[in-house]
């Protein structure tokens, strides 16, 4: 296009004097519009920021700054009264007791009066890390999905609060424990957290996690009192959000598997019982309204519902399935493996057939969704049917591995 050379005199008064500077050159096309010149050196393309992404963002970032920068995700964090790990003090010869029943039973109702428990039958308490422990930001850990979203959405945990402080059992634990033993209690089940091990979801161990727990461990068998550890409660590290979506992707098998095996190896010799997952049935229930795309990327458009839903079941169940072959046929664990299921219990409104398929499907739909392990290591026909595509596949191997790999079947009431 051909152009003309214009010249410009720049002029503007000050106080009155007319003041001129050196002209300026610039291009102007025979149309008159304005013609610019494309420096040497840079590259340029279209930018759109509200595409979905579809590839995952690699994490190789492990630094200090790179887990400052998670907290930034996160927002303020409460800092609870309690910042190092106290000693016990004495506990009470005894405690007060409820009395023979439980309040919520009738007391006219005294057949359960005389009760006992078998002779070999194992009980105790458990609890999950994030609902305890406190010290969020403390030594080294890095942020779960839990911290963000209790941090960031409104009203999504009903009071708002946050599990920043708690009941501080992260430095408390030796008091607890001491109560414990006094109360008689003979087995305690504490979930581990995955980012306070791992506090980007994989990378480099966080030192300090694991002499907390190499503490916890020891001093839960120093009062007699047997370990059975929950590996996951559903405190996801943010970061796997980050980089790939977490349990809507397949990516979450392996990470999980490496921070699984690294807690067994180092703890096995102590723990008799391990239980890989609490309650898979929390995809459903949670998982599935976790605000994708708002708050973390939604990979491959997966923003939540029965998509999120149903993907975070079937990497569950292989997540457990590969930690649980591994613990038999290569590590050759000393103990027993399962996952704890969700109770769920349903009856129809009618003697009718539909009512009855009805209970049966909404069984399918909860305890059968997860009950590969006890039958041929696939999913009811009925989800099949019902879900057509929104449901994956498991090829034979997985099914396969899949099969069998509960040691025994556990369930929360």
């Amino acid at each position: 296009m051909a152009s003309v050379a214009s010249w410009i005199l720049n002029a503007f008064f000050i106080s009155g004097l007319l003041v001129t500077s050196a002209p300026t050159v610039f291009a102007v096309s025979n149309a008159g519009a304005l013609m610019f010149k494309s420096p040497p050196g840079y590259s340029s393309k279209s930018y759109n920021a509200s595409a979905t992404p579809t590839a995952s963002m690699a994490n190789k970032d492990f630094s200090d700054q790179a887990l400052a920068f998670l907290w930034d995700q996160v927002g303020p964090v409460a800092t609870g009264p309690v910042t190092t790990t106290v000693s016990p003090t004495p506990e009470p010869s005894s405690y007060p007791k409820p009395g023979v029943l439980h309040p919520l039973i009738p007391s006219y109702d005294t057949k359960l009066a005389a009760i006992q428990l078998p002779k070999n039958f194992k009980w105790g308490v458990a609890s999950s890390a994030f609902q305890v422990e406190g010290a969020a930001k403390d030594e080294g850990k890095g942020p779960s999905i839990w911290d963000l979203l209790s941090h960031r959405v409104p009203n999504l945990v009903a009071d708002n609060t946050t599990g920043d402080v708690v009941a501080e059992h992260y430095y408390l634990y030796k008091q607890d424990f001491a109560r414990l033993k006094s109360l008689g209690i003979p087995s305690f089940s504490p979930s581990i957290s995955w980012p306070r091990i791992f506090p980007f979801g994989k990378g480099p161990v966080n030192e300090a996690g694991v002499k907390h727990y190499d503490d916890v461990i020891a001093e839960l068998v120093k009062n007699g009192i047997t370990p059975v550890v929950t590996l996951f409660h559903w405190d996801t590290p943010l970061a796997l959000f980050n980089e790939y979506g977490a349990w809507t992707d397949r990516q979450i098998v392996d990470d999980y598997f490496n921070y699984a095996k690294f807690v067994i190896e180092r703890y096995d010799q102590y723990v008799d019982t391990w239980f890989t997952i609490n309650e898979p049935q929390y995809c459903n229930w949670q998982y599935s309204y976790y605000p994708a795309g708002k708050y973390y990327p939604a990979y491959n458009g997966v923003t939540g519902g029965i998509e999120a839903r149903f993907l975070c079941g079937h990497y569950t169940l292989l997540a457990h399935a590969k930690v649980a072959k591994w613990y038999h046929e290569e590590f050759k664990g000393r103990g027993r493996i399962s996952f704890k299921n969700s109770g769920n219990y349903f009856e129809p409104n009618t003697t009718s057939q539909a009512d009855q398929v009805a209970v049966q499907r909404n069984y399918d739909f909860s305890i059968g969704w997860f009950g590969g392990p006890w039958t041929d290591g696939d999913y009811p026909q009925s989800l099949k049917d019902t879900l057509g595509d929104l449901l994956p596949e498991y090829t034979p191997t997985e099914k396969a591995l899949i099969k069998g790999s509960c040691d025994f079947y556990a369930i929360d009431g």
